[in-house]
């Protein structure tokens, strides 16, 4: 298993240990997971998109 944080960028080999760290993923993007999609981003926050 590769669980990766991407808020952070870092990856860890959960068999291993070994660590990596990579570039964070861009704040909207975590926005649309961590909200269930873009549609769900919308409907939660219209004013990104110009419908609020």
């Amino acid at each position: 298993m590769l669980p990766v944080d991407l808020t952070t960028g870092e990856l860890v080999n959960t068999t291993t240990g070994a660590r990596a760290t990579g570039s964070p993923a861009d704040p909207f993007l975590i926005d649309i997971l961590e909200t269930d999609g873009p549609i769900a981003l919308v409907a939660k926050r219209p004013e990104l998109f110009g419908t609020g």
